[in-house]
């Protein structure tokens, strides 16, 4: 499983990256000990939806990180940073946001 912060390769065991502590996204699918040797399309297929699935996350981690920071700089009262905390927690919890540890 590769960090979505660094990039490091870790165990598909832990819980947070081994090079920066990072909560690793554990995205669902088929591994390699699951498949024949002969299922080379459906490896080719998990990867691109792996790919796929991460540059979302990234693109979402994005926005957040933007918004948060147009909002701080509009000088928004707490109740706005507070529902802004709160649609990260959301996505975060269905998987669409990855947690830093």
């Amino acid at each position: 499983m590769l960090c979505q912060l660094c990039g490091v390769a870790n165990p598909d065991d832990l819980e947070n990256c081994r090079n920066c502590g990072h909560k690793l996204l554990v995205v669902s699918g088929v591994t390699r000990t699951d498949l024949d040797p002969d299922d080379d399309d459906l490896l080719e297929a998990q990867e691109q939806l792996d790919e796929h699935l991460l540059e979302r996350i990234t693109s979402l981690e994005e926005a957040m990180r933007k918004i948060g920071v147009a909002a701080l700089s509009l000088k928004m009262p707490p109740p706005w940073l507070l529902a802004l905390f709160w649609l990260k927690v959301q996505l975060a919890n269905v998987g669409l946001l990855a947690t830093s540890a």
